[in-house]
Parts: C-alpha cells; structure tokens; sequence
C-alpha cells in the first residue's frame, strides 16, 4: 500500500470530513490505488484509530482509579 494513498485518506476523513466511502472512492478515482487496495487502507486507518482510542481510554481509567475513594469514616 502507498503512504501517499494512506495519508490522503487520513486527511479526507480527518479534515475533510469525507466518510469512508466517499475517501475510498476519491483514492480509487484519483489511481492512487485499486478499489480493494482502498478498502484496505481505509479498515488499517481504522483499525489504527480504535487501538489508539483503546490506549487512550485504558490510560484514563487507570489515572482515575482513585477519584471518589474516600479512607475515613462519616458519620
């Protein structure tokens, strides 16, 4: 797959809001790549996102695991 085809893709979804079949057909139409060498790199894209997003979300949960613990007791 072409880093060229790639990055194009992350920008038409990134900054110009396209959705993945929109990008997918302008990197198709503009013979970066094939239609099945699309498909690819907009699910790689993808993939990329929801791991970074796990990580994210993983990190949060972990920086928090002490928020609203109290050790006292109240009357």
């Amino acid at each position: 797959m072409d880093e060229e085809a790639s990055d194009l893709y992350a920008v038409l979804i990134e900054q110009q809001q396209y959705n993945p079949s929109q990008a997918v057909n302008v990197l198709y139409k503009f013979r970066y790549c094939t239609i099945d060498e699309a498909w690819k790199i907009a699910k790689l894209y993808h993939a990329k996102q929801g791991i970074y997003a796990r990580q994210e979300n993983k990190q949060y949960k972990s920086s928090n695991t002490n928020i609203g613990k109290t050790s006292g007791n109240y009357a």
